[in-house]
């Protein structure tokens, strides 16, 4: 457990850091563009470390909750990318914390994982915190409800996709472990975002060498962002992993 939390603790600095990045990219170069090249570069530098971690992928029916992860997770990191572009991003990522106490919940329904004091004290505070930086504080007093950015319903949505996603993740993680499984999710990333590229204009700006050099370096934490969180789900418990991410700042 001890691992679990140092490898959710590591992937919360990452995802956190490029959190800032991308809406900025985003805002740019459009969202679907900037996500489809932090997806596309992601799968060949995570191919890298298979010599350090082994690849244990099978072709058979057990690929499937990859297929839906991908398929998933290609419109959820879309509408991540639409809104950290509208923003304010500390208000964007405290109501996509609300994502995590979600995948607790359906972890301990689909994956039968354990409910403890901290994982429940951990959804309270969360929740808590959620309320303090997205809502109007005072409109809620007064039963009226209002967020503090545009981008709410999209925000909400997000939210959904992404758990029922992770859900499926955690499945293969369970056949597969958590790199294995951080592979099996980008092949079928990648092949989405290519089919969807075709219905798409280029970018407009074209993307500059400073462009290039933020969206690697985006890609790159995102790539070992990502193989912490698998690792650590593998270690422990997917519904301990969300919990851990909720602490992003």
């Amino acid at each position: 457990i001890i691992y679990a939390f140092i490898f959710s603790f590591l992937a919360v600095i990452g995802y956190s850091i490029i959190s800032i990045y991308i809406g900025k990219v985003a805002q740019k170069h459009g969202a679907f563009w900037t996500s489809f090249w932090i997806q596309v570069l992601g799968l060949p530098l995570t191919l890298l470390f298979v010599p350090f971690f082994g690849l244990q992928l099978t072709p058979d029916a057990r690929l499937l909750p990859f297929v839906v992860f991908g398929i998933g997770m290609t419109f959820t990191f879309l509408l991540y990318s639409k809104n950290l572009s509208i923003g304010p991003v500390s208000v964007v990522l405290s109501m996509l914390r609300l994502s995590n106490l979600l995948i607790f919940f359906l972890a301990i329904l689909f994956l039968h994982e354990r409910v403890t004091v901290i994982k429940v004290v951990s959804g309270f505070v969360m929740i808590f915190g959620v309320l303090l930086v997205s809502f109007d504080i005072r409109e809620l007093l007064k039963r009226r409800v209002q967020t503090l950015t545009r981008a709410a319903p999209t925000i909400f949505l997000q939210i959904i996709l992404q758990a029922i996603s992770v859900l499926f993740l955690g499945f293969g993680i369970k056949e597969f472990g958590g790199f294995s499984s951080n592979i099996g999710g980008r092949l079928f990333v990648v092949p989405m975002y290519l089919l969807l590229s075709l219905t798409r204009r280029k970018s407009k700006p074209g993307f500059t060498a400073a462009s290039w050099r933020m969206l690697l370096f985006i890609t790159v934490i995102d790539v070992v962002a990502f193989i912490f969180y698998t690792s650590a789900v593998g270690l422990y418990e997917l519904s301990f992993a969300s919990m851990i991410q909720s602490t992003a700042p």
